[in-house]
């Protein structure tokens, strides 16, 4: 009885490690588009330094590791977790100078990689790249 309790204590404080690891994404931006005034997507440069954030799983909320960019500053809302048959979706709000603005991040959970693709549009920028 004491062996089964140690491997029951042993399997959930191996669970509960792997799961820390994965509370949340970190991820790059490989492209970066604006919209332009007759609606066409443009390619802008990421500019000197990358972008780089994570992206909390449960909370989503955003930490900004690098990058000048306003991606997900308003007040964040996971609308699905993700699986391995859809996708971790997190949407936002925000005030800005123009007013209230609206944003969503989009990483395809179920890609079976430890790199998954995201995308996310905010305002009136849209982002792409891959989180782990």
């Amino acid at each position: 009885m004491a062996r089964l309790a140690m491997i029951v204590t042993c399997v959930l404080f191996i669970s509960v490690v792997v799961q820390a690891g994965d509370m949340a994404y970190k991820c790059n931006a490989a492209q970066r588009f604006v919209v332009t005034d007759q609606g066409r997507l443009e390619q802008v440069q990421l500019g000197p330094f990358p972008i780089k954030f994570e992206v909390d799983r449960d909370s989503g909320k955003f930490d900004f590791l690098m990058g000048n960019i306003n991606l997900g500053r308003g007040e964040s809302r996971v609308i699905d977790r993700g699986s391995s048959g859809h996708s971790f979706k997190v949407i936002w709000e925000e005030e800005t100078m123009t007013g209230q603005s609206v944003g969503y991040l989009q990483v395809h959970e179920y890609i079976d990689s430890p790199v998954k693709p995201f995308i996310a549009v905010d305002h009136t920028q849209v982002l792409s790249g891959t989180c782990e």
